[in-house]
């Protein structure tokens, strides 16, 4: 598919499900971040003059940079709006464990500082999956250490459910807006790789997610943000 054929078909998704399910409803997980800003820019291009809103979680982990960049939109955009992190973070992460490598690895060695060497972590040791097959996912040589007694860092990959989720939580219950819609795309690889759908349902075929950027390459990326001409924080730069 085209660069402008890929375009057309992402504006219409857009089009189909907010009028599907009501602008009223959603709201854009904004990180200042390359593809949450593309989202931006592509969702006004399919919904001119949309009430969208743009939730920043300013975790206190982020850039610097990324924060002046959220803040130079609320300037001019009172769609944009930042909520302080209010969690102590050196507390919680010693509490809760720190995050390692990616969000699954982190996961997997947690896993095992709770309950040792089961079946979860001890797959993704060795690179398959609980059927016997192979895995996409395998734990590198080089931080297999952290499934033994050698390494005594509390790990944990619930530091984004601490400082993210919950805040995007206690946001849907004081507006009307509950579904998000993010950035995520499959061509970031990870747990993502396997996310094919755009909408993402829950038990109850009630949408809970929508990712409009899912199968957008990097190439469409790079191509999009030199036709509009679009400005990323100053950390994508030379």
């Amino acid at each position: 598919m085209d660069n402008e054929t890929l375009l057309f078909d992402r504006i219409e998704m857009i089009k189909l499900v907010i009028n599907k399910y009501g602008e009223e409803n959603f709201y854009i997980s904004f990180s200042g971040g390359k593809d949450s800003t593309v989202l931006h820019y592509l969702m006004d291009e399919a919904l001119p003059n949309n009430k969208i809103e743009r939730v920043f979680i300013n975790t206190g982990l982020e850039f610097v940079d990324i924060v002046k960049f959220v803040k130079s939109f609320c300037q001019n955009d009172d769609r944009f709006v930042i909520i302080n992190n209010e969690r102590n973070i050196k507390l919680s992460l010693e509490e809760y464990g720190y995050p390692f490598k990616s969000k699954m690895h982190s996961k997997k060695v947690s896993e095992y500082q709770r309950n040792g060497l089961t079946m979860s972590p001890r797959n993704y040791l060795n690179g398959t999956k609980s059927d016997g097959t192979g895995s996409l996912f395998k734990c590198p040589n080089c931080l297999k250490y952290q499934f033994t007694c050698e390494n005594d860092l509390k790990i944990s990959e619930k530091c984004c459910e601490l400082f993210k989720k919950q805040n995007f939580h206690k946001y849907e219950k004081q507006t009307t807006r509950k579904i998000p819609i993010t950035g995520v795309r499959m061509s970031e690889g990870g747990s993502r790789a396997n996310h094919h759908e755009c909408v993402i349902y829950d038990k109850k075929r009630n949408i809970k997610v929508f990712n409009p950027l899912n199968p957008v390459t990097d190439d469409w990326m790079d191509w999009y943000i030199k036709q509009r001409d679009i400005e990323l924080c100053k950390l994508y730069y030379p």
